[in-house]
């Protein structure tokens, strides 16, 4: 959790941590063909060759004008052990209780951001909040014919995504890009990870706030390889387009930007051939 909050347009932004994850490098699978560019990117990141990479798992609350608590994903929840779930402990030591967050602004809908919406009980972890889901997102998971194509590795994701939209039917509202009902932040589609992979923006113009949830997973790996595809991207072509798309965007806007699985806020820039991720301090 970031000491104290961001204010980007209406609204004060505040990271909740939910845990860190050690992502082994064959999650990546660029990793085993270039097994000396891995070592030498591990090295520069501190990393051990060969060890996983300690990865952040955010989500992110937002206060607006009326005092209302709009939390965008909710973690994995009590499903991957100790090192994570930790939204529920963390938006309460913020002063925000899990019963007070109104709205849910969802991602994408892989474990690590949806599996907190339900308790190890199946019950709704956000009593009071309506969950808007990107219609593409809905369709796809709702889709056995589509999902089945995914990876056998993948089943639990598969199954938790249909478990969420089963239980929690009654408050999930797709949404089309250009519909989202929360006023002062635009939706802005990032297929490729998975069909209705979506980020958000907050503010506009040079204070503006770009939050890109799974555009990079391990910043230490792809920031200079954004050609690195990760093991859970449902369309790894289409993934890898986006990254570098937005990442050229990015580093020729100078926009801040957020992520579910970076440090901190940053900036892109160029770095010869490819990019590298400028933190910056709160």
């Amino acid at each position: 959790m970031d000491p104290k909050p961001w204010r980007v347009g209406p609204f004060d932004i505040l990271r909740i941590s939910d845990g860190v994850i050690g992502l082994p490098t064959t999650l990546f699978p660029n990793a085993a063909a270039e097994p000396e560019a891995t070592a030498a990117m591990q090295r520069a990141a501190g990393i051990t060759p060969g060890d996983p990479m300690p990865t952040p798992v955010n989500t992110f609350a937002l206060r607006g004008p009326g005092g209302g608590i709009v939390l965008i994903d909710a973690g994995t929840g009590p499903h991957r052990g100790e090192a994570l779930g930790h939204v529920p402990r963390n938006l309460r030591a913020a002063g925000m209780a899990p019963e007070e967050v109104e709205t849910i602004l969802m991602t994408h809908l892989h474990g690590d951001h949806a599996g907190g919406l339900l308790d190890a009980a199946l019950a709704p972890v956000f009593a009071k909040a309506r969950i808007l889901v990107p219609a593409a997102e809905v369709a796809f998971w709702s889709d056995s014919t589509r999902t089945a194509r995914l990876p056998a590795y993948m089943a639990g994701t598969i199954a938790m995504a249909e478990r969420a939209l089963s239980l929690l039917a009654d408050r999930i509202i797709p949404f089309e890009p250009e519909a989202l009902p929360v006023p002062g932040i635009t939706a802005v589609p990032l297929p490729g990870h998975t069909p209705g992979h979506t980020g958000y923006r907050f503010g506009e113009g040079a204070g503006s706030l770009f939050l890109w949830t799974d555009i990079v997973h391990v910043a230490a790996f792809q920031f200079a390889r954004p050609d690195w595809t990760n093991g859970f991207d449902a369309d790894p072509v289409a993934g890898t387009a986006m990254r570098q798309k937005v990442m050229a965007e990015l580093a020729d806007s100078g926009e801040t930007i957020i992520g579910m699985h970076l440090p901190s806020r940053g900036r892109v820039e160029v770095a010869g051939e490819a990019f590298r991720f400028v933190p910056i301090e709160d």
